[in-house]
């Protein structure tokens, strides 16, 4: 069900369901994302999940990855893959969500709102991680 309030971020948010509400971890792939703000939130709001992103943009990923390290911890797993290579390749039933994000801007109204600071291709910037906060800044 879309949530025409909130567009496409929202029904993100539906899938994944209430951030606040006590939930374990999903397996999800995500099909695009390399800029990995999805699989941050995911990791954020339900901790242990493993994500497998199929992004063929490795300069990308390896941009954002550089400017952003990822969480310790995090279970994503980034696949040089288009979604097209990727998904067959899946086992049945191997994820609980499948994340359709090809070729869109993230919308990152809902972690600014939050407090949250955003770098390179909308990604997440890590709480701590001086580096970063400098990288979304524009390298102040």
């Amino acid at each position: 069900m879309r949530n025409k309030e909130r567009g496409g971020t929202g029904d993100v948010v539906d899938a994944l369901g209430d951030p606040a509400a006590p939930g374990g971890p999903l397996r999800v792939v995500h099909v695009g994302g390399a800029g990995l703000s999805l699989p941050r939130w995911v990791h954020a709001t339900r901790p242990g999940s493993p994500q497998v992103v199929l992004e063929p943009d490795t300069a990308l990923t390896e941009l954002v990855r550089r400017e952003l390290p990822l969480p310790r911890g995090h279970r994503i797993r980034v696949r040089a893959q288009t979604g097209e290579e990727g998904v067959p390749q899946l086992k049945d039933g191997s994820a609980d969500l499948v994340l359709v994000v090809v070729g869109v801007r993230p919308n990152t109204s809902l972690l600014t709102a939050a407090g949250a600071a955003t770098g390179a291709g909308g990604a997440v910037v890590p709480p701590g991680d001086p580096p970063a906060r400098r990288a979304a800044r524009g390298g102040e």
